[in-house]
């Protein structure tokens, strides 16, 4: 089926679609802009969904296998979308398809010889603002009994991610201004989630291994949010 790019209304853009021309930030941009809100509510809050194409194609997504309370009680809520896209090397960059432009560029400092990297010595995650200056950098700085990263941005220290599962299904991120959320990623779904102790939300999916779509309350959105999870996906491929 031919994929209309030049209108992403239609469903026939949609990723399960696809001409398999397109790049996936074209697919991904589509996808959100016909499903996004329209669809939002079976995609938060229901393990299994069909959404059936013009072709007579189904797609089924099975999502959110342990849901936090507030899918479990189907709140729903809009916000800001982004794409994270990143490859095995640890580069890549978030998308913001509200604002439709990259906000923030990342790779690893120095660049990793092998896709086997970390086990000695972890290379540092740097993130780049939209010009091209250094926004925020993460350093390990212990590996047991939990994995910690400081989030530093001109040598102060802004928060913090702990990896507090040893399968690395679960992050805890500890903010300058006393917000911590819990990022859970959920194995064998494609759907992961988060909270925060202030009530915030958000969620982000796998369209692949090396794109990711989210979903942030914009209340609660920040650049060092979106870094961080840039930087959980770079550990999500390096183990994965």
């Amino acid at each position: 089926m031919a994929c209309n790019r030049a209108n992403p209304t239609k469903r026939s853009c949609c990723s399960w679609t696809d001409c398999g021309q397109c790049s996936p930030i074209i697919v991904a941009h589509a996808f959100l802009k016909c499903h996004s809100f329209s669809l939002g509510k079976p995609i938060l809050f229901y393990r299994q969904i069909n959404m059936q194409s013009e072709d007579g194609k189904h797609s089924i997504l099975k999502m959110f296998p342990t849901r936090p309370t507030w899918a479990r009680t189907r709140t729903a809520f809009e916000g800001n979308r982004y794409s994270i896209a990143c490859d095995w090397r640890g580069d890549g960059e978030v998308f913001s398809y509200d604002e439709n432009r990259v906000l923030l560029r990342f790779r690893n400092e120095p660049t990793p010889k092998t896709l086997m990297y970390g086990w000695i010595r972890l290379p540092e995650f740097v993130v780049f603002s939209e010009n091209g200056s250094e926004a925020l950098r993460f350093r390990r700085t212990r590996r047991l009994p939990r994995q910690l990263f400081p989030i530093l941005t001109a040598g102060n220290q802004v928060g913090q991610l702990v990896q507090t599962s040893p399968f690395y299904t679960s992050y805890e991120l500890d903010l300058a201004n006393g917000t911590k959320w819990k990022l859970r990623l959920p194995l064998f779904t494609i759907g992961f989630f988060g909270t925060s102790s202030d009530g915030g939300r958000l969620l982000f999916w796998l369209k692949s291994h090396r794109l990711w779509h989210l979903v942030v309350e914009p209340k609660y959105d920040s650049t060092v949010l979106l870094a961080s999870l840039a930087f959980i996906h770079r550990e999500y491929l390096r183990h994965g």
